[in-house]
């Protein structure tokens, strides 16, 4: 089972929402070919296949038109409502035809005919609307080939049962087994929805343009393209061929099979013979073809058939040579020229693509079946059929000459793209279960370009040659490893990796004296990759071990390793590990990492403590790569360690572990400080078979929720608006709100661990918006999922509006003295502070002694003992200046969970009157947020004796921020206007926070903007 799915592209999770998406290609595709061959074979059996042309120019216009109506409906509806809905009306519309059929009314066959037309493309409306809905940008690039593929098995399936089921159901009752398997759709499409995040939409307010506005900005880069003005004209062309031989090919058929039955079994027949060999050819021979022959050959081959197919047949013309040309039209358009055809517009630049795309499908294409149209029905009436095909003839004439214009063109926009730095033109996308077409004459392109002045041009043409895997650039790529510039020969020995160049051995180990750390790090990774015998490559990496550059130390150290045991290598990597220098000790983990050495394991768990987060983040990686069974117990004990990118570290360790974590990530659960990573680690591992537990805890999480939740409300309807000066009451309430949400997003991501994962994660993303569109559109996102005990009541904690009379316990302060979340113990202390009730007074006794936790014991001491001096900042540090901060503007988004880390890594600072915090022009590695007093910002031009004031901060300010920042001199001096007391937070602390917390980063820019609002009104004035 493993194999297929690794041979699908299929990863661990996936393999529903993968089944249900390839069910749902296969049955519309199955039952839209059952269907529409019915439709086709009633049309021409009883309405008359000689109407066909006046249908084409019908057909032209009612597309466009329809085309707009679909745009129109798709902005006014619900994307998610509108999914589900379209399979089951199509399915009674169809029901509906086959009831009129009984009336036996000749015009409605015309009608169903327009009606197949609109239904085929409303099938992939929906169809590829719910499987991009479904998988995000990386999902799509694997499982969209297998999507494709479900539907192409589809086609084949609906051809060959078209025959048997025409001569038992009769073709008229082909179109309730089509509305049969729209229904099956639905069910499918609920499915998937439910697993899907199609309610949240765009989080944009931005108006999408109309598909008028998408076919102007189209024609606006049409008419500036040399390449996409010959396409346009091409595909008019197409058109008008195309329609030339479907319409004498339907008229033979309807000869032939003069029965609805019979004709619908032939069709259905032909279809699957033309797609299978059409799959076969491009699967096996589509990108042979494109490799040695190129793109455009192959798309201007097409137009050669129809040429030598009309030809043929206005000489000749009898149903066996009819069926023969038009089988090797079908055969190469869908196996070959289409592909080729959609390759064209990769010399578009991405933004602009699909607007180029809608205006030629929407205008040029339309136009051609318009015309074609007329073409036939003026030539049915006045010219015979072997004229008709002579128009036909000299139609493919004239689409040979412009696309032999367009390859010219097409030729001269890859060396454009060259130089413009746009290398993802030449590699089209991804054919099903793997591979890339690769078009000759874009390899001669990136040929040509390595010699090109231009560096970037050199460096997009050895990328390009670099991804491909064609041996025959070997040489090329060996030439570029002399270039002048260190990116360029970097890129020729990936490039060289990637094509297996075993025999450019000598020249890559050349490279290890290069000049350039990067260059020689990618030639060590290079022979590490290529080499079959390393004892001889080992002589070439071991001057390396005493390398300048700590990273190509360790990649080298690393390397020799691998090839066996090296006892100087792993030396130098124990020397790394424990040396002083950040860089090294963490180039040399990870090595030891990859190394899986044994004797690394202590050096690991010493990492896990390390002051530095850097290093604490290698250790999970390193413990689990050597002993996983053993690693297991101190990485959950380091679950709440205060970094998130640690934090991250850990759980996909426990990932990795696999399913020996199971159990210890479920008991970590009921440690509070614990939880948050053990759901992230939960995510990597098979979290259903522990579902019961899982939805226990989810359970418990959600009433533990809303009780914050509901004490929160009381408690601010009983203060209202006296709320004690200092902000105490204020802090409790924020934090009983803060834990409440942070209580119910845990409950639903451990509900996302069971189902619908993908759509909890997204609704949780947007519940965090300050946008209550975007609020409302997670809720209903989270309400379609089911769990409803679950999660219906958690709603509550989003949801908008005035919130009823809630009635508070009697001994709720009581009750929060003694919460299990001791940041919370520490809020009620401080709201106790001045409490007669003995109840509390014996509480805060308790706490004070014997508290775990030591802020809460620290400030219960304080209150217990009646210490009025708490009133000051240095008695009680850390939560005067929690309740400090809150009122600073750049940490006002924060949580006060959140402000207690930002409170832990400031220090206190007081300047008297006239002291001078930081002097211009000096390098600053701290910023100050002022607590009382002010300060003064003075700046001093070379031609000034004295300094200037610019600018004076007061409370809640901060400055000496742009220094940090920047890490360039101070621009200005700050000085102490009277006593001035502030908190201090240096540069490597504020850069953690903003990587923490972007938030603050958020708030810091408004700040800076308006400072230089400020100065620019200075400078005017």
């Amino acid at each position: 089972m493993n194999h297929i799915l690794e041979t699908f592209k299929i990863k661990s999770g996936e393999e529903r929402i993968s089944a249900l998406l390839v069910g749902l290609m296969l049955i519309t595709a199955a039952g839209g070919t059952i269907g529409g061959i019915a439709t086709e074979a009633l049309f021409f059996a009883r309405f008359g296949v000689e109407f066909l042309p006046n249908m084409y120019v019908i057909l032209g216009l009612f597309t466009f038109v329809t085309s707009m109506a679909i745009t129109i409906i798709m902005g006014r509806f619900s994307k998610q409502k509108l999914f589900i809905a379209l399979p089951l009306i199509i399915g009674f519309a169809l029901i509906a035809e086959r009831v009129i059929l009984l009336l036996n009314v000749k015009w409605f066959f015309a009608a169903m005919w327009l009606g197949m037309n609109v239904v085929n493309g409303l099938q992939g409306l929906f169809t590829w609307g719910l499987a991009s809905a479904a998988c995000d940008t990386r999902q799509s690039k694997r499982l969209f080939p297998l999507f494709s593929a479900g539907g192409i098995l589809g086609t084949v399936l609906g051809g060959l049962l078209t025959q048997p089921l025409a001569r038992w159901l009769h073709s008229e009752n082909l179109l309730l087994v089509w509305a049969g398997t729209l229904f099956i759709a639905f069910l499918l499409s609920r499915a998937i929805i439910g697993r899907s995040v199609i309610a949240i939409g765009s989080s944009s307010r931005t108006k999408q343009p109309s598909i008028f506005v998408e076919m102007q900005r189209g024609y606006k880069f049409v008419r500036q393209s040399s390449i996409m003005q010959w396409v346009s004209y091409s595909a008019i062309l197409f058109s008008v061929c195309y329609f030339s031989l479907a319409l004498p090919f339907s008229r033979g058929a309807t000869t032939q099979f003069p029965d609805a039955d019979q004709l619908a079994g032939f069709l259905g027949l032909f279809q699957s013979i033309t797609t299978i060999v059409a799959l076969i050819a491009s699967l096996f021979f589509a990108n042979r073809l494109f490799a040695r022959f190129g793109i455009m050959p192959m798309l201007l081959l097409f137009p050669i058939i129809y040429f030598v197919g009309f030809g043929i047949l206005s000489l000749s013309a009898p149903f066996t040579i009819l069926v023969s040309v038009r089988f090797m039209q079908m055969m190469w358009m869908q196996g070959i020229a289409g592909t080729a055809w959609q390759a064209l517009f990769n010399v578009v630049p991405f933004e602009q693509r699909d607007q180029v795309r809608t205006f030629i499908s929407g205008v040029p294409e339309q136009a051609g079946t318009f015309i074609a149209g007329l073409i036939l029905v003026v030539g049915e009436q006045a010219l015979n059929p072997q004229q008709l095909y002579l128009i036909g003839l000299a139609a493919a004439a004239l689409l040979v000459y412009i696309l032999w214009r367009a390859s010219r063109a097409y030729a001269n926009a890859l060396v454009e793209a060259l130089r413009a730095g746009q290398p993802q033109m030449f590699v089209s996308e991804e054919e099903p279960f793997g591979g890339f077409h690769t078009d000759a004459a874009t390899v001669s392109a990136a040929i040509k370009g390595m010699n090109d002045l231009d560096k970037t041009t050199r460096l997009v043409s050895i990328e390009i040659l670099g991804s491909l895997s064609i041996p025959e650039v070997t040489n090329n790529l060996v030439t570029a490893l002399a270039d002048d510039d260190a990116l360029i020969r970097s890129a020729a020995l990936r490039g060289l990796t990637h094509a297996r160049a075993s025999s450019a051995l000598l020249d890559i180990a050349a490279s290890l004296s290069d000049p350039e750390p990067d260059v020689r790090l990618q030639a060590v990774d290079s022979l590490r990759q290529l080499a079959r015998y390393p004892r001889g490559v080992s002589a070439h990496i071991e001057p390396l071990l005493v390398d300048q550059d700590p990273l190509v130390r360790a990649r080298s150290a690393q390397t020799l390793l691998g090839f066996g045991g090296h006892p100087k290598a792993k030396n130098i990597l124990h020397e790394m590990a424990a040396s002083t220098d950040l860089i090294s000790r963490t180039h040399a983990l990870n090595a030891l990492a990859e190394c899986r050495d044994e004797s690394a394991f202590e050096l690991g768990l010493s990492a896990l403590d390390d002051a530095n987060p850097v290093i604490r983040k290698t250790a999970p990686r390193l413990l689990v790569s050597i002993n996983p069974q053993r690693a297991l117990e101190p990485i959950i004990h380091h679950l709440n360690d205060d970094d998130s990118h640690v934090r991250k570290a850990l759980a996909e360790a426990l990932g990795n572990i696999g399913l020996p974590a199971l159990d210890s990530l479920l008991a970590a659960l009921t440690n509070p400080s614990y939880e948050d990573s053990a759901l992230m680690a939960l995510e990597f591992l098979p979290a259903q078979k522990a579902s019961q537990q899982i939805r226990t805890h989810a359970l418990n999480t959600a009433r533990s929720a809303l009780h914050y939740h509901q004490l929160a409300l009381g408690l601010a309807q009983k203060f209202g608006r006296a709320l004690s000066g200092d902000g105490r009451n204020q802090l409790l309430i924020e934090s009983l709100h803060d834990k409440a949400h942070r209580s119910g997003l845990n409950s639903l991501r451990a509900v996302g661990l069971l189902k619908g994962r993908q759509a909890v994660g997204i609704a949780i993303e947007n519940l965090r918006s300050r946008e209550s569109a975007q609020r409302a559109n997670a809720l209903e996102v989270l309400e379609s999922i089911g769990e409803v005990e679950i999660i219906r009541p958690l709603l509550a904690l989003w949801e908008s509006g005035e919130s009823s009379s809630v009635s508070l316990p009697d001994q709720w302060l009581l009750e929060l003295l003694h919460d299990p979340y001791s940041w919370l113990r520490a809020c009620a202390v401080l709201v106790a502070a001045g409490s007669e009730d003995e109840k509390i007074i014996s509480a805060l006794k308790s706490l004070s002694k014997s508290d775990p936790d030591s802020i809460v014991r620290d400030i219960a001491d304080k209150v217990f003992s009646g210490d009025r001096s708490m009133d000051t900042l240095a008695t009680i540090p850390l939560m005067e200046r929690i309740l400090f901060l809150r009122r600073v503007p750049i940490f006002a988004d924060l949580s006060p969970a959140d402000l207690k880390q930002v409170a832990v890594i400031t220090t206190e600072a007081v300047f008297a009157d006239g002291d001078v915090l930081a002097h211009q022009g000096e390098f600053g590695d701290e910023m100050f947020i002022v607590v009382s007093g002010e300060v003064n910002v003075l700046i001093a031009s070379e031609d000034q004796k004295e300094a200037r004031q610019i600018a004076k901060r007061s409370v809640g300010d901060y400055v000496g921020e742009m220094s940090i920042i920047s890490r360039e001199p101070r621009i200005a001096t700050l000085e102490a206007s009277g006593q001035v007391r502030a908190l201090c937070v240096d540069r490597k602390q504020f850069e953690g926070i903003l990587r923490e917390r972007p938030e603050i980063g958020m708030a810091l820019m408004r700040t800076l903007c308006q400072r230089l609002k400020e100065a620019s009104l200075q400078k005017t004035n």
